[in-house]
């Protein structure tokens, strides 16, 4: 709450605007019909202290009532004016707080207005003077030498632009596919690229709530509460399943970034190419799907267990044929 007398010694001076030497020629508002006033610029006001500021634009009377047009030259709230209202016969130091319309060009969630404020009149009677019957004042015009007629002092605006998180939207870089075996780069970039320069597969915007992470395959979550912090980590077989069946083995462990994705024509990967199986196109010539090699005299082939064929030669079929 406000000190005793400081609306009665704001009827009397500049504050709550900036104090101007000279105006631009327009009619001055009087003091005492504004004693105080603040507002909240938005995530989505696009507000910057340095550049922007928040104005008086004018008074209008219609009947027995006055409206308070304030704006602002932040570009993400200059379309959307707060209006305050009075009547003509409402007592001193009344208070009224506006939100105003929500940026719905600017706003992916579309939840809070774009600015909001408060304001708190004096007495109207040199207002009065000003607007005997319906019309308007205008108190706004931008200057050259000495700035905005009316510009609220800048300790009575509070910027919320980048202050926190509204909501969390998910989505994954754009995968990148393996390239065809006459190509010397991927179909989608090299995989150099910077991520910035990819499309983003988006699954999910504007989640707000209880908002739960869950570690997927070879991934760990840790949680430190006393710095408010969530570190994802990379771990290998952290959350794997030895179920030949479970998602990391579908697709060759790769998971689809979005539901429905499916694999690349004339491949059994998400991101295309040939399996381990499909690397050898050929063996001496002879191509197909199933090559079988047969020993013959003196040759022995076995199968080791990292999946590779040794080819040798059986000393003692060759000893019994000399």
């Amino acid at each position: 709450m406000p000190r005793a007398g400081f609306y009665n010694d704001n009827e009397y001076r500049a504050y709550p605007f900036i104090a101007r030497l000279a105006y631009s020629g327009l009619t001055p508002c009087p003091n005492s019909a504004i004693v105080d006033c603040g507002f909240i610029m938005g995530l989505d006001s696009e507000y910057d202290p340095e550049e922007h500021v928040v104005y008086l634009y004018r008074v209008t009377r219609l009947s027995d009532t006055f409206e308070f047009e304030f704006r602002t030259t932040a570009p993400g709230a200059v379309a959307y004016p707060l209006i305050f209202e009075r009547a003509v016969t409402t007592p001193e130091w009344a208070s009224e707080f506006v939100e105003s319309g929500v940026n719905t060009e600017t706003s992916v969630c579309l939840t809070e207005p774009a600015w909001e404020g408060y304001l708190v009149t004096g007495v109207m009677v040199e207002l009065l003077n000003l607007l005997p019957g319906d019309g308007s004042v205008q108190f706004f015009a931008p200057t050259i030498s000495i700035g905005a007629d009316h510009e609220v002092e800048p300790a009575r605006i509070q910027s919320l632009v980048r202050a926190y998180v509204r909501s969390i939207n998910v989505g994954n870089y754009a995968r990148i596919y393996a390239a065809d075996c006459d190509s010397s780069s991927s179909s989608s970039g090299d995989i150099d690229d910077a991520p910035a320069e990819r499309a983003i597969s988006v699954n999910a915007t504007c989640l707000t709530g209880a908002v739960q992470f869950k570690a997927g395959f070879n991934c760990i979550i840790q949680q430190a509460a006393y710095n408010n912090t969530l570190t994802v980590i990379a771990r290998k077989y952290a959350n794997t399943a030895n179920d030949p069946d479970s998602e990391l083995c579908q697709y060759g462990s790769e998971l689809p970034l979005y539901v429905g994705e499916a694999p690349v024509d004339g491949s059994q990967f998400l991101s295309g190419g040939a399996a381990c199986e499909e690397l050898i196109a050929s063996i001496n010539g002879i191509t197909g799907k199933h090559v079988n090699i047969v020993a013959g005299v003196g040759v022995t082939i076995t199968l080791e267990a990292t999946d590779t064929l040794v080819i040798g030669l059986n000393p003692t079929v060759i000893n019994q044929n000399c």
